[in-house]
């Protein structure tokens, strides 16, 4: 759906007004129905390519993989960012899952050995799930729960077309780790969290980095891998 340019005054059909409703409640806004600013604000900036809501009863976390020790390998790198650079801050990321004490562990292989998780970079119009349009990046759930492919390897691709790559705060651009953080949390299982400021937090914003699990994502993996 265009969205109005006259947000001020901006008039939806019954569906849509339900729609910006649920939405404006999972963004803990004014929930009137109405596409005003600040509705617009949230709901066009960058994001993850995983709906925030998947059913009515939307509960954080989705489903678990079988075994925790998961592998992965890397695919076609970024025009922007160099492979040593990229590499080191996802398996930074990969770490910060990993000492959320569950027992995950990741191991790197050659794509020919069958890896549960294929990391790369992709075009925004990626055939799998595209990502045109304010979309960073976008991963799957495990075997089971899955929504974009049937099979592993499951895909976390980032967008190597639209957002602007960097490693670390810089302005006007995207913190790839805090990217990688985020999406590896659907991979492992975690849904999109409303709690600001957690890393299943479903917008992101540049200029800033958030590579630490807040409670809310240590409860959630807590709660699907119970030890």
């Amino acid at each position: 759906m265009p969205l109005p340019t006259d947000v001020s005054h901006a008039k939806v059909d019954g569906h849509t007004e339900t729609a910006l409703r649920v939405f404006q409640t999972f963004f803990k806004l004014e929930v009137d129905g109405i596409f005003g600013p600040k509705t617009k604000e949230v709901m066009t900036a960058c994001r993850c390519g995983v709906s925030d809501v998947l059913d009515p009863v939307d509960l954080q976390v989705f489903g678990s993989w079988k075994h925790r020790d998961l592998t992965f390998c890397f695919g076609k790198q970024s025009t922007q960012l160099s492979a040593d650079i990229f590499k080191a801050a996802t398996i930074r990321a990969m770490t910060t899952w990993t000492n959320a004490g569950v027992g995950l562990s990741f191991t790197e292989v050659a794509s020919d050995q069958n890896p549960d998780i294929f990391i790369e970079f992709r075009q925004a119009n990626d055939p799998d799930h595209s990502m045109v349009g304010g979309v960073a990046a976008h991963a799957d759930f495990p075997p089971g729960y899955s929504l974009i492919v049937k099979t592993t390897p499951l895909p976390l691709h980032f967008d190597d077309e639209e957002p602007r790559w960097a490693d670390g705060a810089v302005i006007g651009a995207l913190d790839v780790e805090t990217i990688g953080l985020h999406e590896l949390g659907h991979i492992l299982g975690l849904k999109h969290s409303e709690v600001l400021g957690a890393v299943m937090y479903p917008i992101v914003y540049e200029n800033g980095m958030n590579r630490k699990l807040a409670a809310d994502d240590l409860r959630s993996i807590r709660n699907l891998y119970v030890s």
